[in-house]
Parts: C-alpha cells; structure tokens; sequence
C-alpha cells in the first residue's frame, strides 16, 4: 500500500488536489516527477519537457492526435509507452506526450487504474494506492 498526501495547487494554497510521487522511465534514463491523480482521465499525459528529458523525439513527419479535456480545449499528443513506478510497483504505461508545451502532468487510468485499488480519502487529505497482489 502507497499513500500519498493531497498538495497544494500552485498559486492556490487553500485548494489541495490529489498527486502521487511517480518514477517515469524509458530505456535507460527516468525522472521523478509528482503528477495530479485524474479519475476521469483516460491516459496519462506528459509535458513535452519530460518527453525529452527520457530521450524521447518525435519524428517530424509524425501525425499528432487531439485530446479534449473536460474544459473542451484540445491538446496536441503524440502517444507513446513508458514505464511507471508507484509505491514499488512497475507497469508499463501509454501515454499522451503533450507537444504544445502546457506543463500538464496527469496521471489518468489506462495502464495504471487496472493494477492497484484506489481510494480517495478527501477527508484525510490522502489517495491510496493497493496493489491488486496486495488485496484480499
């Protein structure tokens, strides 16, 4: 089990939102890095910063794809796989490695939601993350 506390928004320190501490690594390199815990999330998302920091590069040829977020604004991704660590847990993940340099580090439910039980505790100001091998 991996508890992770709620956090302060930045410029907002009265409204604490839901984040987890999660290694992100491709081939050899990885980062730490602490991203929001989005329920309605279906794929993770990665600013372009990060992306580049693992290696990663998009072919320029590449075709972008477009993802709506629940504001209706659309964001440029490039999808790709990278690996994922919470508590000590790996999984490989997909994610959308946003291109038009928005700071967004999301952590949504594909490759992440299926592997562990996750419990928001607003209430204690904690989400907990139960691994399915840990579950009765």
């Amino acid at each position: 089990m991996t508890v992770f506390p709620y956090r302060a928004s930045p410029g907002r320190p009265r409204q604490k939102r839901p984040t987890a501490t999660v290694t992100i690594g491709y081939r050899r390199r990885h980062t730490i890095e602490r991203m929001l815990i989005d329920s309605g999330a279906d794929v993770s998302l990665l600013p372009r910063a990060v992306g580049a920091a693992l290696g990663r590069s998009v072919d320029p040829d590449e075709q972008l794809s477009y993802l709506r977020g629940a504001g209706g604004g659309r964001v440029p991704v490039v999808y790709r796989r990278v690996r994922l660590l919470i508590g000590d847990h790996w999984m490989r993940a997909p994610v959308g490695w946003v291109q038009d340099g928005s700071p967004l580090l999301i952590l949504g439910r594909r490759g992440v939601f299926p592997q562990f039980a996750v419990e928001f505790r607003q209430f204690e100001w904690v989400t907990i993350f139960r691994h399915v091998s840990e579950l009765p």
